[in-house]
């Protein structure tokens, strides 16, 4: 601050020197008379010129201003921050002695066991529904055949007469022997279906998908 008010006085006192030494304007010089044209014939005399006015007195310069007094900067210092707390050390960690490896046995080779035998395939099960040749015993005729012929001739008469009268009555009562067979016939049909229908809806339905598949494979190729 002392700096700053130094350089400010000494500003001011080289511009109060300069304002000393300034030396005052000249006064203009009068103006050169005119000379005389050669006179071919008198004539009157000119009026004489006026004279110049006076200039006029310099105006007196002005008396320097007095100095500013300095004006006292009271500088208000920042409040010194508190010292951070020391950061409090931290624990020494305890040096816990590393256990020694105990040493690794030796790995033991021991042979390998002979392979498996590979089991044989097993014979993919043959369809029930398909009759084979090894299903079909050899023909062994149980009766002569002359009485094979005579069995035959009167299963078919008695064939023909039921199929010409199916309307015949059995008993007193008004039963047939149409509908005697029928009933007869229906626990029987009935049990064989239960038994049996499920296998042939699947083996029907898997053969119509092969059959579908087959056709878009042919298709797409």
């Amino acid at each position: 601050m002392e700096d700053i008010l130094a350089s400010i006085r000494r500003i001011l006192s080289e511009e109060e020197s300069e304002a000393k030494a300034a030396p005052p304007e000249p006064e203009p010089e009068p103006e050169p008379e005119p000379e005389p044209e050669p006179e071919p014939e008198p004539e009157p005399e000119p009026e004489p010129e006026p004279e110049p006015e006076p200039e006029p007195e310099p105006e007196p310069e002005p008396e320097p201003e007095p100095e500013p007094e300095p004006v006292q900067v009271i500088e208000f210092s920042e409040p010194e921050p508190e010292p951070e707390p020391e950061p409090t050390p931290k624990p020494i960690p305890k040096l816990i002695p590393k256990p020694i490896p105990k040493p690794t046995p030796k790995p033991i080779f021991k042979p390998a066991p002979p392979p498996r035998p590979i089991p044989a395939a097993m014979p993919e099960p043959e369809d029930v529904f398909d009759l084979t040749p090894a299903m079909i015993a050899p023909y062994e005729p149980m009766v002569s055949a002359a009485a094979s012929r005579m069995s035959a001739d009167v299963l078919s008469e008695l064939a023909r007469a039921i199929l010409d009268r199916r309307d015949v009555l059995v008993g007193a009562r008004d039963v047939t022997l149409e509908g005697m067979v029928r009933e007869m016939l229906k626990p029987v049909l009935k049990e064989w279906l239960d038994r049996n229908l499920p296998y042939l809806i699947e083996r029907l339905v898997k053969k119509e998908i092969d059959t579908i598949v087959n056709r878009a494979e042919g298709l797409e190729s």
